[in-house]
């Protein structure tokens, strides 16, 4: 293959990796357009504009949820009980019941979810909430 056929007549590689995103975008590579394939240009992504300010919100798709939020929320906090109380084993029902409340409200919550931060904060709260009753279970069960 001589060089020409590989790197164009300029010799620059006519390769994405080469373009900027608008260049690649807007070019014909490889017989078809990649706009055709997909493929668009998302310049918000790669340079967020100064600005925007960060902001931790569970609406991540702008739409509010209310009763998903309090589910999720609800989760984390019965997950995080539940295992911080395995830490005393003297407090094994606290930790079971929480457990398995936290378990059986996660696994709903995880259900009717909408947006991925409720998931995030649903799965961190079912980990806790397993690990919580299966350790509370362990040093003595629901009952004192």
């Amino acid at each position: 293959m001589n060089r020409d056929a590989h790197f164009g007549a300029a010799g620059a590689m006519d390769h994405p990796s080469q373009r900027s995103v608008s260049q690649v975008t807007s070019h014909w590579y490889m017989g078809r357009h990649l706009a055709d394939k997909g493929v668009v240009a998302v310049p918000h992504v790669l340079q967020p504009s100064q600005g925007e300010r960060f902001r931790l919100t569970l609406n991540s798709d702008g739409v509010s949820h209310p009763t998903e939020n309090i589910l999720s929320v609800a989760t984390l906090v019965l997950g995080l009980v539940a295992f911080i109380s395995t830490f005393w084993p003297a407090a094994h029902v606290v930790s079971s019941w929480a457990g398995a409340l936290g378990f059986a409200v996660g696994m709903f919550s995880q259900y009717v979810s909408v947006t991925t931060p409720q998931r995030s904060l649903n799965i961190v709260g079912l980990v806790g909430s397993f690990v919580g009753a299966a350790l509370g279970i362990a040093h003595g069960g629901f009952l004192p």
